[in-house]
């Protein structure tokens, strides 16, 4: 997860540990929204499902409050992807 936070924080330009609470429990949140929503485990050693999990924090970080901003296209694309993969019996790897 450490290295999950240090990609956000580069990806959102914050180099203080001052958001890191509030990232870490974004992070934190979204892999039990896609768990116990959506039943796809989220695996943070697969590269590509890390690298989801970080784009799709990076958008909630950015969108939070606004006016139910829709999920960019190549999001909605990967989520996809990932959840055909696990309901066919793919592994998360």
């Amino acid at each position: 997860m450490k290295d999950c936070l240090s990609i956000l924080k580069m990806r959102l330009g914050i180099s203080t540990d001052k958001r890191d609470d509030y990232l870490k429990s974004l992070l934190k949140s979204l892999i039990v929204e896609f768990k116990e929503i959506h039943g796809i485990n989220i695996n943070i050693l697969n590269e590509y499902q890390k690298m989801f999990l970080i784009d799709f924090a990076e958008f909630r970080y950015n969108y939070k409050g606004e006016d139910k901003k829709d999920i960019p296209r190549h999001l909605k694309w990967r989520f996809n992807n990932i959840y055909i993969k696990s309901k066919l019996g793919g592994k998360n790897e």
